[in-house]
């Protein structure tokens, strides 16, 4: 018998995972119809993972780190930036992240990065990033 005290509102964990779908599916140009074909759903449940309302179960988590060249943690792993954020803060902060990637300027530094094979050399240049929004941030 299932617990009525079960919520059925999506769990951040879920809105989470969902996210990361949404991301990797964007930055692979893969519609929901596509990802739903890999996965042997209807586009419309792949609008569910995504929003975190439905849950992929493990062997679809287990399909997309395949599909996408990540290990399954990446689905998992917790971003305190973003975690807790309402829905809708959550969603307009994909939204300008895939419309990057997706620019000219976003691809070409996304390429660009994935060429350099020396870990220390992709974390210095994640730390300049870094410290160039943190003067951004700052107005200097």
């Amino acid at each position: 018998m299932a617990n009525a005290n079960l919520s059925k509102a999506p769990s951040q964990a879920d809105i989470d995972v969902g996210r990361k779908v949404r991301f990797q599916r964007i930055v692979y140009g893969l519609s929901q119809a596509d990802l739903g074909a890999a996965l042997s759903v209807a586009r419309q449940q792949i609008q569910k993972y995504e929003n975190g309302t439905n849950r992929l179960r493990g062997d679809q988590i287990d399909t997309l780190s395949k599909l996408f060249k990540v290990p399954i943690q990446y689905f998992y792993e917790y971003d305190p930036e973003r975690s807790g954020l309402p829905f809708v803060e959550q969603q307009q902060a994909d939204d300008d992240m895939f419309r990057f990637v997706r620019s000219k300027a976003g691809k070409e530094l996304n390429f660009a990065f994935l060429r350099i094979r020396d870990p220390e050399g992709k974390r210095q240049v994640a730390a300049l990033v870094e410290s160039l929004t943190r003067k951004d941030d700052n107005g200097s």
